[in-house]
């Protein structure tokens, strides 16, 4: 088998260079790569023809190889006659045992991505070499930052993340050129966060599940990414002032209490601020905010809605102590297409709910509700519904006018009747509710593709489930080792939870 394997590659290799501009050095370091791994390369997709430019993950110019893309590839080596490739600008390799000491040679290397390998600490002393380098990336296993990095004055991005680095050394601050720095993933490592004040180009910070501590304070007018989630800045000044150009936010998990300078930003597109310490006050506002897309404030201290600037597409505010909504909380979320209102403390919603005239999807899950208002219909809009786990003992029946819904969830409630009958209703979820049989409306339904009822016995299937010609998953309370009805929904591929069914063949 290797020998054919073998004899089919120098037969392709040889039919490779017969008609292209390489010269002989280039064509030795290719194959030699090719050798690596020439099973993988072609099951990925290198088409061993005569044209080497329509190889996928190399570019030429000038008949001249300048960019190499193995990250979906796993090699052993990268060849001594990598030296050859002397025009390289981009190397991007998933690698198991060797990196020649050639590589740092590369005088026009640009871009350096090395991933998987284990060794890297033993060739970290040839780094400096590389003085074109401006974006170097090593998910490498690293337990320490490479100093001969800190010699790299062209370096632009750099990305450590995914590694086991414990300390970030008093140099780093010397990388006065770094505009992306993602050190994330390195969830020993400490060091000072009032460092990166040192950083005036940043436009990208990525500092996630990491021990630094300190103050955060930015100092970049070009900042436009930060993340520090899961670092602990309970005792932290964050200051983002500086950073007015800010478009993605994340501060999830982090007890974070104050964030000074968030009035200043208005560029400001997705924010996280899940799980952390924030309370209403007029510090905390998105008024001047005119681009918002994505909202979480999940988990914090919040009792009322804060100001946005515009009505982004996904609001979360679940798991806050608010009470009740009033009449411009709700016209604060009035252009908003999908609202999270779960976990929250009040037990009733008003019939200023009529405000949320542009929502898709709402959750209202977990918020002790007996009622909802029947103003509830004039959502046009609404597409997906979740009254999970509240203390409802019946829907309006204006629900039917909810002609545009589609996804009903009203799991562990107190529901002994069913009256929605829409021809768009597709996923139906009534577990743990107070029904005594499958109510007769959901027949009605006539394009169900997930329906989910429990809480009492049911010894044969309705033959009335076949007719749902389009149902994807089914559970029942059924109560028996066979049904005909379930095994030819089996048949149709249906999902049949948690339900032991014998079906002859």
């Amino acid at each position: 088998m290797k020998k054919n394997l073998l004899l089919i590659l120098i037969i392709f290799t040889q039919q490779l260079f017969a008609n292209n501009c390489l010269d002989l050095d280039e064509k030795e370091f290719l194959t030699d790569l090719i050798a690596q791994n020439p099973s993988r390369l072609i099951e990925l997709g290198w088409s061993f023809d005569n044209d080497i430019k329509q190889w996928k993950g190399i570019k030429f110019k000038n008949c001249s190889i300048i960019e190499i893309d193995l990250t979906d590839i796993y090699i052993n080596n990268i060849p001594n006659s990598i030296i050859y490739a002397k025009n390289l600008k981009v190397l991007k390799v998933k690698i198991g045992r060797k990196i020649s000491r050639n590589l740092f040679n590369l005088q026009y290397l640009e871009t350096l991505h090395i991933n998987d390998f284990y060794s890297i600490e033993d060739i970290f002393p040839f780094f400096e070499r590389l003085q074109s380098l401006k974006e170097l990336k090593l998910n490498t296993h690293l337990s320490q930052f490479p100093n001969a990095i800190f010699k790299l004055k062209n370096l632009e991005y750099l990305d450590l993340a995914h590694n086991n680095i414990k300390d970030m050394p008093e140099d780093i601050t010397r990388l006065k050129n770094l505009k992306h720095l993602d050190i994330s993933d390195n969830e020993y490592l400490k060091g000072r966060l009032d460092d990166f004040y040192e950083f005036e180009d940043l436009n990208y910070l990525n500092i996630e599940n990491t021990k630094l501590s300190g103050n955060l304070i930015t100092n970049s007018e070009n900042l436009n990414y930060l993340n520090a989630s899961n670092v602990n800045l309970n005792y932290s000044t964050v200051n983002i002032s500086k950073s007015s150009n800010l478009e993605i936010i994340k501060l999830k998990d982090s007890k974070l209490k104050e964030l000074v300078g968030l009035k200043n930003q208005s560029a400001l597109k997705v924010i996280d601020f899940t799980n952390n310490l924030f309370n209403t006050n007029e510090s905390f506002t998105f008024k001047n905010c005119k681009t918002l897309d994505s909202v979480n404030l999940s988990k914090n201290s919040l009792i009322a809605i804060p100001e946005f600037g515009n009505y982004p597409n996904y609001v979360n505010l679940s798991s806050n102590p608010i009470f009740d909504l009033t009449t411009e909380d709700f016209k604060k979320l009035s252009g908003v297409k999908s609202v999270d209102l779960s976990f929250l403390v009040m037990e009733r919603v008003s019939k200023d709910i009529i405000y949320l005239k542009n929502c898709e999807v709402l959750s209202l899950e977990s918020n002790k509700l007996e009622t909802l208002p029947e103003e509830i219909a004039k959502l046009k809009t609404l597409l997906n519904l979740n009254l999970n786990n509240n203390n409802l003992k019946a829907l309006p029946k204006v629900i039917n006018q909810l002609q545009s819904l589609s996804i009903l969830n009203v799991q562990g409630n107190n529901l002994s009747e069913f009256l929605m009958e829409s021809s768009n209703l597709k996923e139906l979820n009534l577990i743990e509710n107070n029904f005594s049989k499958i109510p007769e409306t959901i027949y009605g339904n006539t394009n169900l593709e997930v329906f989910y009822i429990n809480n009492f016995e049911l010894n044969k299937v309705p033959q009335e489930f076949l007719n749902f010609k389009n149902l994807r998953a089914l559970y029942l309370p059924f109560e028996g080792y066979t049904d005909p009805v379930l095994c030819a929904l089996e048949k149709r591929n249906v999902n049949i939870e948690q339900m032991y069914i014998e079906c002859k063949n």
